[in-house]
C-alpha cells in the first residue's frame, strides 16, 4: 500500500471506529511507530538526495491530513459519548 492509497482509505477506516479505543487502534495503524507513514519517514535517508525534498514534503502533507482526519473523528466520538 502506498501513501496515497493510505490517505484515500483513511476516511473509511476512521468511520469504522465506533469508540475511542477503536479509534486509537486505527490511529496507530495510520500514523503510529510501525505504520507505513513511519516506515516511509525512516526510509527518506535512503532515497536519492534530489528526491528527498519532494518526498519529505509529501510525507508531511499526508501526515498532517491524517492527523486532521483522526482529530475530527475523535471529536465526533467524544461528542457521542
Amino acid at each position: 500500500m502506498d501513501l496515497d492509497r493510505l490517505l484515500a482509505d483513511a476516511p473509511e477506516l476512521l468511520a469504522a471506529a465506533t469508540d475511542l479505543a477503536g479509534l486509537e487502534k486505527v490511529e496507530n495503524d495510520l500514523v503510529g511507530r510501525s505504520s507505513l507513514l513511519a516506515e516511509t519517514r525512516r526510509q527518506l535517508g535512503t532515497i536519492a538526495i534530489e528526491d528527498r525534498p519532494a518526498m519529505g514534503a509529501r510525507v508531511n502533507e499526508i501526515s498532517k491530513r491524517l492527523t486532521e482526519l483522526i482529530g475530527a473523528r475523535r471529536l465526533e466520538l467524544e461528542r457521542a459519548e
